[in-house]
């Protein structure tokens, strides 16, 4: 039996209208790596995500190897009609049980009656990862899922969220502006930037390699 794939993402071209906004992107994700992209706002880092998450297919290009894929975004997009029990249990097909058991793991324990507005944002920022990590993905795409947060919340949601990647092994994609997030979160951090956007490496402490 062959084990997981890479991910491939090839993108040669991803326009808006007539404006080129991603060209010559190329990258390969081993399995159970962990690769985070850093760049200012607005260069095209939520782009290249919605594109290897298969939500936006209006490119140029391909992607091979995701599998069973599940993202956080920048908001945590939770249904707020529904319990934090129930958007695990309707999104990711689980029993309450199971559901409970994700809510302890993320800090949410006995938290699972609460509906979203009810919660903190760093609450609904835990929820939003654990209902991901429910959907078991081989591939785990994080849109600055810390945006917004104080500097603990922050911390403490790095640290959790380091914890939990590294404990499910999917191949994740991070993408963030803050180089905290991509030491804590990666194995290999890459820098965006240009018009249209590329990527190249980038050292963790060292400078540019």
């Amino acid at each position: 039996m062959s084990g997981p794939a890479p991910v491939s993402i090839d993108i040669w071209v991803k326009r808006f209208g007539a404006r080129e906004v991603l060209r010559d992107i190329a990258l390969t994700l081993a399995p159970g790596e962990r690769v985070a992209v850093l760049g200012p706002s607005g260069v095209g880092k939520s782009t290249l995500l919605r594109i290897a998450a298969g939500l936006d297919t209006a490119f140029e290009g391909t992607v091979r190897g995701a599998g069973r894929v599940a993202m956080v975004f920048q908001e945590p997009t939770l249904l707020p009609w529904r319990s934090a029990r129930d958007n695990l249990v309707l999104a990711a097909r689980i029993p309450a049980a199971e559901a409970e058991a994700a809510l302890a793991s993320v800090g949410l324990a006995g938290r699972g009656e609460a509906f979203p507005g009810h919660l903190s944002l760093g609450q609904q920022r835990r929820l939003a990862l654990a209902r991901a990590l429910c959907a078991r993905p081989e591939f785990l795409v994080l849109d600055e899922p810390f945006a917004s947060l104080d500097a603990e919340t922050a911390a403490g949601m790095r640290a959790l969220t380091a914890r939990l990647v590294a404990e499910c092994g999917a191949t994740t994609l991070l993408v963030t502006h803050a180089p905290a997030e991509a030491e804590a979160l990666a194995d290999r951090i890459l820098v965006m930037s240009g018009t249209p956007a590329q990527l190249r490496p980038r050292g963790r402490s060292s400078g540019e390699r």
